[in-house]
């Protein structure tokens, strides 16, 4: 089918404001360093003035923990970024750990480093924090909300920084507020705040999509309102034109604004903040991939420069260094683009929300969701490790060998343009050529050794700290005639089905290896054993042949070389049993642990050479080695390595016989911390307490096993338990016993790990102990709160002091066991409805108790909420829609079935698929559904939890489709003035090249069209825009990529009896006729409903590509019924006799 388009007119609107605000300047309160800040400066350019690595050279990395925290750089090159754990990380710039403070939530801020050196970064726990460069508090301001935005620092040390209580914070250097109260925005302030020219800041809210810009004195001077949720920051551009991304990217002026939207009309919200270089091109990430456009202030709009498609972009943003190349990450790495966005190089950090930083010497810091501060950059690729293809090289003299050497990463990943330096011991005997090359694009390197005289020797290849040494050794010249066969072993014993190996060297009189020579085999008994044929030895004159044992008994093997020949027994041997030293193995996480097998025949003899292999079921919790050979006492040595925590089974099998080992893989970190709860302790008097302590390694993961030991530094005031296991968990539990009023520490002891407790004994005596509450409400499996006030005889509060919990009915209800009061006395306890009922509720300090009566009652669905109202879809399109259930008082109910259906008339006509039709909500209500556009038209989808009920319509748009590894054609035609144009060039881009390809430029004949072709390269959907050379004119086309080539009917037409029945099948297959396996197809009666029926209406393809369907005579008549997966379809007549 052609498509005719009109290229010619392209549709603007124009939108007005009138504002007017004088120009001016500001000094940025930033430190001299290369990146001080989220994005780079107060206007946020993402604009460094330094030029970045040229290479993919992995640095170092260290675990800093996972977070969507950017990293800041100080003065003196200390990489600064917040983590998940809580903690601020201060990194030297040799990659190690300068300090670290601990907040109290996780951060997601990004840090921004001021003139004096201070770091200001915001944290969950609701306040912003400043940070000394050694690490030390100087101040925090406490908001209304989690302080996700990262800080701005303006004129006079002003960190400007957004809440999630919706308000804009101004914080002067003393810690008063500029304005006060600060301005409310309405809504959660998740990204972080520009500041251009006169201190004007732009900032935006988050869910109710609003863009402001306030003046110095943080009051409003316009806002705009966007189409989808804010998650970017908003840059500024040299001419004060101000960018932002949301559902497509934004520029504003006072007075005027201007969009773009991505070609990829399902792309996601865009949640990458733009950068702006020197000559204001705009560059931003989305789903769809790398975006440069240029900003034309004069005419408003944006003109699209490239488009790279390099994998998905989420919240990562660009770097641009001086030299103007752009740094970015997606899902499938860290790319470095070129001035003309081409790939320069890339590094398998693949975080599609991780932005890179550009550090004084090149240096690109990336902090990944993996929980990981990378370094890359231009120095010498630091060579961890080196492999070479050969453990030993043996040549005769005059003679020479090769060995291909690889460097590696401390990653494993193969460095390519390193030096290796190769060097002998004694050069008398042997020399190496190069003396040092570098590595090419696979990480190798290729050394040759030539042989001088008679000799051993060692080859050393290095590079930096790493090298390895491979022994040499170099025999006599020889006549090259074989004298004799070194036959190895003489006598081999295999088990049934079973395989062994027989080497054979060629030697001269002098035994001098012999390579390049062909041996020939004969073997008598091809009944009871089978070997490699003919072969040829290798550059070390030897050649391995595969024996497997076939039936029980034995075989003579005669290899012959020239006129020398030589023969090997093959005895075979059934192995009857596989004994183990013990049936079950516990080991350490990312250690080791050696299996022995004891392989025995059928009368109990062990059998030697005996080939054991082993398979791990799940090699992500262990792996094993997966072959040995039994030693003469019939025993086999397998090493088991634990790769993470859990259970799986390692079996054993040689020949027909096996066993099975149990492996128990537990926490086997490296011990780090000791995290002890509470950190400080107060005790009364006569009582006891309770310290936990929590063993922690270097990725923040619990530790099971490890004796932590503890000591008191006055006993007269308090003792402890002496020492506690940490349990599964990783926790140890110590009692506390106090003697007499007083202070003093605990220390607790693990390794080299300490960690301590200061715990005061109270003479002051607990007066009362209340409850926020007497009664209270708990929803079946949710949690409520009841607050515990502890006060003296004085009526003070007494702070850091245990309160125990306990439950009457831990089947209705659980409590929190133990908390520790705060600075007010309190302490608050969860407590979570387990079943339907009543529970008591106990806590106590002391001699002094306190009761509440808790009641679990059941969440009744009231209502059902649909997120669309109309799904608008594709064929072959998958779209979701989210469905959440509520209580009467609108209270989101977890674990609820919500069915979904569609209309017998749909069912029998299906223009969707539904993936899942009953899915259970999550904790917060909800339950997602997919929905695949099979045919074009109309269905109604009904979702039901009970007898509630809720509608939603789905509208399915014809789509152009192609098979993978199939063409089509699209001609273009242009038309000026409503004549059509020769000679026009029209270029064409595919969204997606690993989608769908298309012919790349083309020229209008005379008739003005072009004729371009498409290629279906794999499963999904692209874009293919078409733009005329002067770029004036553009038209998108959507394809929709299928695997389906071709379907066949096992029928072309049927005839039936009415009350009769019969079958088809139909079979789909790709373009090289191979089956499509797991695909939807449907069955649609087109004409002649009531004379046949079609059961079922949907089925999926079997491993044959087959799906079946029944077609039942209902009367006398015709009938025309379709047939065909979306996008594809063969129809067929079906005639119904009496």
């Amino acid at each position: 089918m052609k498509h005719h388009v009109n290229l010619k007119y392209i549709c603007k609107t124009l939108f007005i404001f009138l504002c007017a605000f004088p120009p001016g300047n500001i000094q940025a309160q930033l430190a001299d360093s290369p990146w001080p800040m989220f994005r780079h400066d107060l206007k946020h350019t993402g604009r460094s003035s330094y030029t970045g690595s040229s290479k993919n050279y992995l640095q170092w990395v260290y675990p800093v923990g996972s977070s969507t925290s950017t990293p800041a750089i100080g003065t003196d090159s200390t990489i600064y970024v917040g983590s998940y754990d809580s903690n601020l990380y201060a990194i030297n710039p040799d990659g190690t750990l300068k300090w670290k403070y601990t907040t109290g939530d996780v951060i997601e801020s990004s840090p921004a480093v001021g003139t004096d050196g201070v770091i200001y970064v915001g944290s969950n726990d609701n306040n912003v924090y400043a940070i000394n460069a050694d690490g030390t508090l100087k101040w925090y301001y406490t908001t209304g909300g989690d302080v996700v935005s990262s800080p701005a620092v303006g004129t006079n040390s002003t960190v400007y920084v957004g809440s999630y209580d919706g308000k804009l914070y101004a914080i002067n250097k003393d810690r008063t507020l500029k304005k006060d109260p600060p301005p409310s925005l309405g809504n959660q302030v998740h990204a972080s705040p520009a500041v251009g020219n006169n201190e004007i800041i732009y900032i935006a809210s988050r869910n109710d999509k609003k863009f402001y810009s306030l003046d110095s004195n943080l009051e409003t001077r316009w806002s705009r309102s966007l189409l989808d949720s804010i998650n970017s920051s908003p840059a500024i551009g040299s001419n004060g034109t101000v960018y932002i991304a949301a559902d497509s990217l934004y520029a504003f002026t006072d007075t005027n604004y201007w969009v773009y939207s991505t070609p990829n009309e399902n792309e996601p919200s865009i949640t990458s903040s733009p950068a702006i270089s020197t000559g204001d091109n705009i560059y931003f990430g989305a789903e769809s991939g790398f975006y440069a456009l240029y900003s034309d202030s004069s005419n408003k709009v944006f003109s699209v420069k490239r488009i790279v498609t390099i994998g998905a972009i989420g919240r990562s943003s660009p770097a641009i260094d001086a030299s103007g190349n752009v740094y970015i990450c997606t899902n499938s790495g860290l790319y470095a683009l070129d001035t003309n966005y081409d790939v320069k190089w890339t590094y398998p950090i693949k975080d599609e929300n991780a932005s890179p930083i550009i550090g004084v010497d090149g240096t690109i810091y990336v902090h990944s969701s993996d929980g990981k501060l990378y370094a890359v950059g231009t120095s010498s690729a630091v060579v961890k490790t080196i492999s070479t293809d050969k453990t030993s090289l043996s040549i005769v003299e005059g003679k020479s060998g090769t060995i291909t050497a690889t460097a590696y990463d401390a990653n494993s990943l193969s460095l390519s343009d390193v030096v290796l330096n190769a060097a002998v011991e004694d050069d008398l005997i042997a020399i190496v050529s190069p003396g040092s090359s570098n590595t090419d694009t696979n990480g190798q390197a290729v050394f040759t050794v030539n042989g001088n005289a008679v000799g051993e020797t060692n080859l050393s290849i290095s590079a930096n700290s790493a090298s390895t040494l491979i022994p040499v050794t170099i025999s006599q010249k020889s006549g090259l005639v074989v004298s004799a066969l070194a036959i190895s072993p003489s006598n081999l014993t295999v088990a049934r089905n079973a395989s062994g190996t027989i080497t054979v060297k060629t030697l001269d009189a002098q035994e001098t290896r012999i390579p390049n020579v062909s041996i020939k085999v004969i073997n008598n008994n091809t009944s009871s054993v089978s070997i490699e044929g003919d072969k040829v030895t290798d550059d070390i004159a030897e050649v391995a042949f595969l024996v497997t044992g076939i039936e029980e008994g034995s075989a003579s093997i005669t290899f012959t070389a020239d006129s020398i020949s030589g023969t090997s027994t093959v005895s075979v041997i059934a192995p009857k049993t596989i004994a183990l030293e013990s049936t079950s193995l516990s080991i350490k996480e990312h250690q080791s642990a050696a299996v022995t097998t004891t392989v025995k025949d059928a009368n109990g003899n062990v059998i030697a050479d005996q080939s054991v292999s082993a398979v791990s079921a799940d090699t992500s919790i262990a792996s094993v080695d997966a072959q040995q050979t039994t030693d003469e006492n019939g025993n086999a040595s397998f090493t088991v390595t634990g790769n993470s925590i859990g259970n799986t089974t390692v079996t054993f099998t040689s020949g027909s016989a096996t066993t099975d080992l149990s492996v128990s893989v537990v926490s086997g970190g490296v011990l780090t911390s000791l995290d002890i709860e509470p950190d400080k302790l107060s005790i009364i008097l006569s009582y006891s307490g309770t310290a936990t302590v929590t063993a922690l390694d270097q990725d923040n993961n619990s530790m099971t096993g490890i004796d932590i030991a503890a000591t008191s530094d006055d006993t007269n005031i308090i003792t402890v338990d002496n020492s506690q296991a940490t349990n599964a968990d990783g926790q140890a539990f110590f009692s506390i016993h106090s003697l007499s009023a007083g202070s003093a520490t605990i220390d607790f002891t693990a390794d080299s790990i300490s960690n301590s407790l200061p715990v005061s004994v109270l003479n002051t005596v607990p007066s009362s102990l209340a409850l926020s509450k007497k009664k209270l409400n708990v929803y079946l499996g949710q949690t409520g709160t009841i607050t515990a006030t502890v006060l003296d005889q004085n009526n003070s509060p007494i702070s850091d002091i245990n309160i125990e919990a306990n439950s009457s009915d831990t089947g209705i209800a659980t409590i929190d066991p133990n908390k520790t009061t705060d600075d007010d006395g309190k302490a608050s306890f969860g407590i979570t409805g387990k079943s339907e009922g009543e529970s008591g509720v106990t806590l106590s300090v002391g001699t002094l108790t306190a009761s509440a009566t808790v009641t679990v009652v059941e969440l009744i669905p009231s209502s059902i909420i649909v997120d669309e109202s109309l799904l608008k879809l594709s064929q072959c399109e998958s779209g979701s829609v989210t469905v959440s259930v509520f209580d009467d008082t609108g209270v989101p109910i977890p674990d609820v079935t919500v069915n979904a259906s569609v209309s017998k008339k749909e069912s029998q006509h299906p223009h969707i698929h539904i993936e899942n039709s009953s899915i259970v909500t999550d904790e917060g209500g909800e339950s997602s559904f997919f929905i695949i556009g099979l045919r074009k038209g109309g269905a109604t989808i009904t979702f039901s939890v009970d007898t509630i009920r809720k509608k939603l319509k789905v509208r399915v748009n014809k789509a152009r489709i192609v098979s993978v590894e199939t063409t089509d054609n699209i001609t273009i035609k242009v038309l000026q003035g409503g004549v059509p144009k020769s000679g026009v060039t029209i270029t064409a881009e595919s969204s997606d090249t690993d989608v769908v390809l298309v012919t790349r430029q083309k020229k209008t004949n005379a008739k003005g069209e072009a004729k371009f072709i498409i290629t279906g390269v794999g499963e999904g959907s692209a874009t293919i825009t078409f733009t005329t050379s002067t770029g004036s004119s553009s038209l998108k086309e959507n394809i929709t990529v299928i695997k389906t080539a071709q379907l066949e009917l096992s029928e072309n037409d049927l005839s039936i009896s009415a009350g009769t029945s019969q079958g088809i099948t139909v079979t789909a297959s790709d373009a090289n006729s191979d089956p499509v396996t797991d695909t939807t197809v449907y069955a649609t009666i087109i004409s002649g409903e009531k004379n046949v029926e079609v059961t079922p209406s949907e089925q999926t393809t079997d491993e044959n590509g087959s799906a079946s369907f029944t077609i039942s005579g209902i009367k006398t008549g015709n009938a025309q019924i379709e047939i065909g997966v979306c996008g594809m379809s063969e129809k067929f007549k079906v005639e119904v006799s009496p």
